[in-house]
């Protein structure tokens, strides 16, 4: 698998001084579903805010092999799909048609490839029934699945949710686990639930005020029970259900 992401010495200071990122190295290959975990304030979100260029810090960091600056900006943001936390902050149009069809139309595609990219991205999240509906008239759970078929009607390469199972019911995560999974996308999540990222992730990478602490394979890194409790986490219940 090439490399898609690669970060090196990446760091973040936010206008109060606070430093968020402090030196972050990372790849990360194609195809690959990465969990970034931490505890609040640990850097997970603005390390992923980085990859579309939301925030921008001082190190280096490329995209698809694109050096993340102003030239190559709007291009890397065709390939890096960002889902934020709260769906509300996505979706603000009239009908879920109208939010699915607003990045296909400004990327300048014709009226049936937008139509098409529309049916292929709510068929995808299995929301195709709703594409007449207001999304405020949704569930929470179904909101977010609209909101990631704005960003998959784009065709990104590369996935990017920060927090997508928070004010999720069981049921809904159950959902969104089953539709991640079977995406082609590069994806990084952003998260807080160990057990979400072990039923999907085959990675993770923990971050600590700032500084990535551990990256390996999901399997080994959240079974590491000493690692865990140094940072106040506990192994995640699907571990231990899978020794049983």
């Amino acid at each position: 698998m090439r490399e898609i992401i690669k970060a090196r010495n990446l760091t973040y200071k936010y206008p109060d001084g606070t430093k968020a990122l402090k030196g972050i190295d990372i790849t990360i290959r194609s195809g690959e579903r990465v969990a970034l975990l931490g505890l609040n304030g640990a850097g997970k979100s603005t390390l992923l805010m980085h990859l579309n260029g939301t925030l921008r810090g001082e190190g280096e960091l490329e995209i698809d092999g694109l050096k993340m600056n102003k030239a190559n900006l709007n291009k890397i943001r065709s390939i890096v799909g960002l889902v934020f936390q709260d769906p509300d902050d996505q979706l603000f149009l009239t009908t879920v048609f109208d939010d699915v069809a607003f990045g296909p139309i400004n990327q300048g595609l014709d009226q049936n490839k937008v139509m098409e990219r529309v049916k292929d991205a709510l068929e995808a999240v299995d929301m195709l029934w709703a594409v007449n509906k207001s999304a405020h008239h949704l569930s929470f759970g179904e909101k977010k699945r609209v909101a990631i078929a704005t960003v998959l009607s784009m065709k990104p390469k590369i996935l990017a949710l920060d927090e997508p199972t928070s004010n999720l019911d069981i049921k809904g995560c159950k959902s969104l686990e089953s539709l991640l999974i079977n995406l082609e996308q590069t994806i990084v999540i952003a998260t807080h639930s160990l057990d979400f990222a072990w039923r999907v992730c085959d990675r993770s990478v923990i971050l600590s005020s700032g500084e990535i602490i551990a990256d390996g394979p999901t399997r080994k890194v959240l079974t590491d029970e000493k690692l865990l409790t140094s940072i106040d986490f506990e192994i995640p219940l699907s571990a231990l259900l899978n020794k049983v």
